[in-house]
């Protein structure tokens, strides 16, 4: 009997200081008025971070060496939410096609911000929106255009 085994054809992985200057490109298409001074020391402080409070996960094909995507968040309280994932930039820069990269992003993000104790995670999406339903099997949308919020 023949087993196929489907390759993952992306990685999603806690930013590394090598992604760093490779992701300034994807950074500046959420924030464009970022400087490269300020991005590099933002990562550092990410990636040197708690990362139950604040950290910055990328995305990239499996066949390539640099990140095409990459999302920031950080934990905070929240007066409507309890504990709420704010995440901001949350952008993908791919030619072939950005919805499978972006809503993996936002899964691994839900992940994460269950896993950290948030009842919801706010996203603030830059470029390609994010496809609709993309958290739909783990939580429940309540967007304002440009503005994702998702309870958990």
């Amino acid at each position: 009997m023949l087993h196929c085994m489907h390759e993952p054809t992306y990685l999603i992985e806690p930013m590394i200081r090598e992604h760093i200057d490779p992701c300034f490109v994807i950074a500046r298409l959420a924030q464009p008025w970022l400087d490269l001074a300020r991005w590099r020391r933002h990562a550092r402080e990410c990636i040197a971070a708690n990362p139950g409070r604040r950290g910055m996960i990328t995305i990239r094909r499996v066949r390539r060496r640099n990140p095409c995507g990459l999302a920031c968040y950080r934990c905070e309280a929240d007066l409507e939410h309890g504990r709420l994932m704010a995440v901001r930039p949350f952008a993908v820069l791919d030619p072939l096609d950005d919805r499978p990269l972006l809503t993996a992003l936002a899964a691994r993000l839900a992940a994460i911000a269950h896993d950290t104790g948030c009842g919801a995670i706010r996203i603030v999406a830059t470029g390609a929106d994010l496809p609709a339903g993309a958290l739909g099997g783990v939580a429940r949308a309540v967007s304002r255009a440009g503005e994702h919020t998702f309870l958990l």
